[in-house]
């Protein structure tokens, strides 16, 4: 299982206010042996209800039990390395980052649908996660 907590991030009326909390399972990779991965939903970072300034969202992804993180996609590390803040993270098991106010895509690990139904977005962003793929 991994764990995902998103909280507000860079606004000051929201940093440190909890959005919520999603625990996930942990699918097994057919190809590594004793290599799993997980498909997360975080919220992403935007604007906000007063339109002041945007809030990126701080996403605190924790593996549980006998999972650990073993390596961050390095486009999506360099992306948070020049994108500026970068969020603190002094648990080498956990992994924290600010979501990215850029739609990235597929080749950084994060799948981005907009829809008018969030249900819908959400069942293609997670089909495509699993697919590794951005159609």
């Amino acid at each position: 299982t991994v764990r995902s907590r998103n909280m507000g991030g860079t606004h000051p009326k929201t940093t440190g206010k909890l959005y919520g909390i999603r625990d996930v399972q942990t699918i097994h990779d057919m190809d590594q042996a004793g290599t799993s991965a997980a498909c997360l939903e975080f919220k992403c970072s935007g604007m906000l209800y007063d339109q002041d300034r945007v809030d990126r969202t701080l996403i605190k992804i924790n593996p549980q039990g006998s999972c650990r993180r073993e390596k961050v996609n390095s486009m999506l590390q360099e992306y948070l390395v020049n994108h500026l803040p970068l969020a603190v993270n002094n648990d080498t098991n956990e992994f924290n980052m600010l979501a990215p106010l850029d739609p990235l895509g597929h080749n950084y690990g994060i799948y981005t649908v907009t829809d008018q139904d969030p249900r819908t977005a959400k069942e293609i962003a997670l089909g495509r996660c699993f697919d590794g793929t951005s159609d």
